[in-house]
């Protein structure tokens, strides 16, 4: 059962953090209420705080930063998902350098980062993604397998084609750094109170055709009352949005996540970068005390916690899985002969939330309004935390950002994507889709759990008739009919095979196009919004 856990052995962070003085007694009201003390919850409090916003009080169940922050490698890459996240890490990268300089030992340690392509259309994804990151001013380039082997000497160059270098990706420590927010945030006035979990969010409801709204919240150590609520407790967001009511849907769901910490290694390069192998799944990223950390995505994760998160799951790891970290360290040390020569110091199995689409997760809910989430950050927690404080905080105090935030927004998912199953489902390939190419889809489903959520009166018809399926918010929409000669096996249909060129399917999508054009056709309208007039 995945559903244990373990008080780690051996922490691998070395950066002393500062001291805090909390407040011991949870106020009667407050401006902001924030639930959750991990990174994100603490660069809220922080940037609110930079606004001038006054009386706000941060509430952590146990301590600080000890859900999933504290377990985070503390990489900083700014090559991410969406343009919005891309944004959200560049000015986390402006903000933790701003800190750094202003001498708040956070560990910033700049060495860039290295996405190695080992297939032409690896490679190709990697200039695409070159074109967006440039065009955002991020400083990058594209690598021909020469430079790469320049820049780092140690890797096996079989098969590899080439690679993005990013030159201002950089690595910090975790807790140091949100304890750094948390530092800045109470000497701006923020209350920070540990040991206190909300039990109720208390709502009232406004005049008819209008939303509830938060009025405060029931604690374990007392009443609140509070005029905006933020939900930015991670792992436990989805559990936390049920006990309002009415509930506001957080698809959120706990994975494994694995990654190995050698001893030193005294003849490994120091200029070495963190380096990402999305073909064999792994990462390796030197860290300041000469050891290695060596991680990555298995294409099938494990969700876990099926009945919630426990309480108790505080500095907290799971038990060693060897049986799957194996893959990624024979893969890593294949492509880096060096380590096999290294120790192992520890093997850290954590946990984090990840979302059904692997965006993160923020913004007022659709439910209540003045409730707010920041949640979901799909291993990405450090890297995201600084942006997402900023645009929270802005979002709060002016009613708008200068950016637009809709591929990340809560409002994006349905009630049924909170559903524990397909949650449970789902979220087996959302973890490794991070290592996944990023071909156009053409309205076509990422994924292939969680399917069939919501289908028409005529999907078994045309299904069998030979119906490629896309998805669209849980509902299966035919997008073209299979050639005979195509076949029908499981996850082998035409829509299925992605490709930067001219698709497989082109042919058959126009002969159909045809005959809609000159002839008549139906077509099943039923995943398509409709208005009543």
């Amino acid at each position: 059962s995945y559903d244990q856990h373990e008080s780690p052995t051996v922490p691998h962070h070395i950066h002393p953090t500062p001291v805090l003085k909390l407040t011991d007694k949870l106020p009667s009201s407050c401006n902001i209420l924030i639930a959750g003390g991990g990174i994100i919850g603490q660069s809220v409090a922080y940037h609110l705080s930079e606004l001038n916003v006054q009386n706000i009080v941060l509430i952590e169940k146990a301590k600080l930063a000890s859900g999933s922050t504290w377990q985070g490698s503390g990489q900083v890459t700014q090559l991410q998902k969406t343009l919005v996240e891309t944004h959200f890490t560049k000015y986390s990268r402006e903000l933790y350098e701003r800190l750094h300089k202003e001498g708040h030992d956070i560990g910033f340690i700049e060495k860039g980062s290295l996405w190695v392509a080992q297939t032409s259309d690896r490679l190709h994804t990697l200039k695409r993604q070159y074109s967006t990151t440039k065009a955002l001013g991020i400083d990058c380039e594209i690598l021909t397998h020469e430079k790469l082997r320049e820049k780092v000497p140690i890797i096996d160059p079989h098969e590899v084609w080439g690679g993005l270098w990013l030159p201002n990706d950089f690595m910090v420590d975790p807790v140091p750094l949100a304890l750094t927010f948390a530092q800045l945030a109470i000497a701006k006035g923020v209350k920070i109170i540990e040991d206190c979990y909300v039990e109720e969010i208390l709502t009232e409801k406004q005049r008819t055709g209008q939303s509830d709204r938060v009025t405060g919240a029931v604690t374990s150590q007392g009443h609140i009352k509070c005029d905006v609520f933020i939900n930015c407790t991670g792992m436990w967001a989805r559990e936390l949005g049920f006990q309002t009511s009415p509930s506001v849907r957080i698809p959120t769901q706990a994975c494994e996540y694995i990654c190995l910490k050698t001893k030193p290694i005294a003849n490994f390069p120091t200029s070495i970068p963190t380096v990402h192998n999305p073909e064999e799944r792994f990462y390796i990223q030197p860290l300041a005390d000469h050891s290695v950390l060596i991680g990555g995505f298995l294409r099938q994760s494990k969700p876990i916690f099926s009945n919630g998160v426990p309480d108790t799951f505080h500095f907290s790891l799971l038990p060693d899985n060897w049986d799957d970290f194996h893959w990624i360290l024979s893969n890593t040390i294949k492509r880096f002969p060096i380590l096999a020569e290294s120790e192992c110091e520890t093997l850290i199995t954590g946990a984090d939330s990840f979302t059904p689409d692997g965006r993160l997760i923020m913004n007022e809910s659709a439910e209540i309004d003045n409730y707010f989430v920041a949640s979901g950050s799909n291993g990405h927690g450090i890297a995201l935390a600084g942006g997402v404080g900023k645009y929270i905080a802005e979002l709060i105090h002016n009613g708008n950002t200068n950016l637009s935030t809709w591929p990340v927004d809560i409002r994006r998912f349905m009630r049924l994507h909170t559903n524990k199953r397909f949650l449970q489902d789902r979220l087996r390939e959302i973890p490794g889709k991070q290592y996944s190419l990023k071909y156009p889809t053409y309205g076509m489903s990422l994924y292939r759990t969680g399917r069939k959520l919501r289908v028409s009166a005529l999907h078994p018809k045309l299904q069998g008739a030979g119906a490629a399926y896309g998805e669209v918010l849980g509902y299966e929409r035919p997008l073209f009919f299979k050639p005979d000669e195509a076949g029908k096996k499981d996850f082998e249909d035409l829509s299925k095979q992605g490709t930067f060129g001219k698709a497989r399917w082109f042919n058959t999508v126009k002969k159909e196009y045809n005959a809609c054009r000159k002839g008549v056709a139906v077509i099943d309208m039923t995943s398509f919004t409709k208005y009543e007039l």
